[in-house]
């Protein structure tokens, strides 16, 4: 039996290579840019995550070399490799391989949430000590954090959902309801896919530590992307 080491965050990432991250942004603001942003994002989030009171894995895409992501990000991270057909196998896997590890509490977020809080990250783990499963719903029909207990993992519960639309989150929570599992729901989070969102990302945060964020100085630098006032 695995001696259990604590709580564990997993965090899928891309490599930020134009035209492959954040198309939809990268369509309005050019995909350089919208590159780059996707690079200070991440750097953000994980900037938060070292903060919080977990171990921290980096699930990249295998289709890019490990090496490009450890001279991105640093080599004092743990990555691993994400496996698997679809998202949904591909989070079922990160998850069984993080309890595999010994972890009694796992949860999993993407990468495009530069502004979410180590509160809410701590916030999750605390809900899993009475709670069998933490949902953070996204602004666009899904959502943008997933956690669990060991104990009652349920693959099922990313199995036959209808993957990138907006139907994501109730789906996922009718498997909750279908498995019995015990839920706490988290503060609705807003993903960054448009100009419009990275407006409202600003706008939302004009009082909070975010403005010193990697992000906020990238648009700082570049105020062609988006706005008339910050």
């Amino acid at each position: 039996m695995s001696t259990h080491k604590g709580n564990c965050t997993a965090i899928f990432v891309k490599y930020p290579e134009p035209g492959k991250v954040k198309t939809r942004l990268g369509n309005q603001i050019g995909h350089d840019q919208a590159a780059e942003l996707y690079g200070n994002f991440v750097l953000d989030m994980i900037d938060v995550y070292r903060q919080a009171d977990c171990h921290l894995r980096i699930f990249v895409d295998p289709s890019s070399d490990r090496e490009l992501y450890r001279e991105w990000l640093g080599d004092d991270l743990t990555y691993a490799a994400q496996t698997g057909k679809g998202l949904g196998e591909r989070m079922l896997n990160a998850f069984e391989e993080m309890f595999a590890e010994g972890f009694s509490k796992a949860i999993l977020t993407g990468s495009d949430i530069p502004d979410l809080t180590v509160q809410t990250i701590n916030d999750a783990f605390t809900a899993l000590s009475e709670n069998d499963v933490v949902l953070g719903p996204s602004s666009d029909g899904g959502y943008y954090l997933i956690g669990f207990r060991e104990a009652s993992f349920v693959k099922e519960v990313f199995k036959g959902i209808s993957w990138s639309t907006d139907s994501v989150l109730d789906e996922t929570l009718s498997k909750f309801t279908e498995h019995a599992l015990s839920e706490h729901i988290l503060d609705l989070w807003h993903d960054i896919d448009t100009k419009e969102d990275l407006i409202e990302l600003i706008s939302r945060n004009k009082d909070t530590a975010f403005m010193d964020s990697r992000t906020v100085r990238y648009l700082h630098q570049h105020t062609d992307i988006t706005f008339a006032e910050h």
